[in-house]
């Protein structure tokens, strides 16, 4: 069976329904003003270096709104323009946005999503052929403390400098696809000082998910709080060494409520004791020690060996009513006896992160 199909068995295993559910569309703007004055209420510019939108039309007579960037008046490091509103996004897949840069150019853009005490960013490039840029949650960055995705308040383009130049970016719309999931990747943002880390780690992850045709979330600290792991079947923690009291009683509800958890190297203890483990601190060996994890044969099954090659994995103590699953296996394929995945009632706790060597490794460790 491939990865895929064994992608699909693991959904309805788990009881997520299809994999690929149904989606929906989210207009957040068509780009279809009536007069550049109506465009210009719309979209405002952030600062006094931003000039007011324009208008403009296709070969076809439709409208596009125009971004102009009078870079030689000023020394600024971008423009920009927000548009205030109110959208609900949950079950973000992506966002589409229409849009082409004036010339044999492209220009670099960031995108921005506001809510509560922050901001979603990912930054792409305005091609030189108007075509659909498709940006993926999974790419965001974040600034401040941003809140769930059901409260989007406000929407910003920018334009970055670079050559200093003016010129003007077409855009022809913008558009969220939405779908229902039962599974959520835990953004752990309590910590900044690791949020870099841990942002990679939540990217493999969900990397990982999309190969597999497996939609999911991403939630934040706040919106664990908030209740936003309630009705899924997986939460999936890929990097998360803080637990606040209100994250934390969270997704002890999750769990009663018959949720399942992957959980991933550095947890905190009361997470390790919902999967019933403790550490004893650093596995033995590197990379070469740490190069594979082989999953015990079921049912007359050969054992599956997943290349993972771990920098550092920590040494795994289960608990009783927790069975180890998997064990590291050596570069040379002999095996260590230290265990690398266990597996009780609440679900699965793999001792080190996701390979970033081995994405198709992450992938297969996922299904497991």
């Amino acid at each position: 069976m491939n990865l895929r199909n064994l992608a699909v068995a693991f959904a309805f295993l788990l009881g997520l329904g299809s994999p690929l559910g149904a989606e929906q569309m989210v207009v957040l703007d068509s780009c279809q003003y009536d007069s550049v004055e109506a465009a210009r209420l719309a979209w405002r510019p952030i600062d006094d270096n931003s000039p007011p939108v324009e208008l403009t039309s296709d070969q076809t007579g439709r409208t596009l709104l125009k971004l102009p960037c009078s870079f030689s008046a000023h020394d600024d490091w971008r423009v920009g323009w927000d548009l205030s509103g109110q959208w609900d996004l949950s079950g973000i897949r992506e966002i589409l946005i229409e849009a082409v840069a004036d010339s044999s150019k492209q220009a670099a853009m960031t995108l921005y999503l506001h809510t509560g005490n922050g901001w979603y960013r990912v930054g792409f490039r305005a091609p030189e052929a108007r075509r659909t840029i498709r940006l993926k949650p999974k790419q965001f960055k974040l600034e401040g403390t941003p809140g769930g995705w059901d409260k989007i308040d406000r929407i910003r383009l920018s334009v970055g400098r670079a050559g200093g130049e003016d010129r003007k970016i077409l855009i022809g719309r913008l558009e969220a696809v939405t779908a229902d999931t039962r599974v959520a990747v835990y953004r752990n943002d309590a910590d900044r000082d690791t949020s870099s880390v841990i942002d990679l780690y939540v990217r493999y992850t969900c990397d990982s998910l999309d190969r597999l045709g497996i939609r999911c979330d991403i939630i934040s600290d706040e919106q664990v709080a908030a209740g936003a792991a309630a009705g899924k079947k997986v939460l999936i923690l890929p990097a998360n060494p803080v637990l606040d009291a209100p994250a934390g009683q969270a997704v002890k509800e999750f769990l009663a409520e018959g949720g399942k958890l992957i959980g991933c190297g550095e947890l905190p203890e009361q997470v390790l004791g919902w999967l019933g483990v403790r550490l004893g601190g650093v596995a033995p060996g590197g990379p070469d020690e740490l190069d594979t994890v082989r999953f015990e044969p079921t049912g007359g099954e050969a054992p599956a060996n997943v290349r993972q090659r771990a920098r550092k994995a920590y040494k795994i103590l289960p608990s009783e009513g927790t069975r180890v699953v998997g064990r590291w296996v050596d570069r040379q394929g002999e095996p260590t006896n230290v265990p690398a995945i266990t597996r009780n009632a609440n679900g699965y706790y793999f001792g080190a992160p996701l390979s970033r060597f081995y994405p198709y490794g992450n992938d297969e460790l996922l299904l497991r």
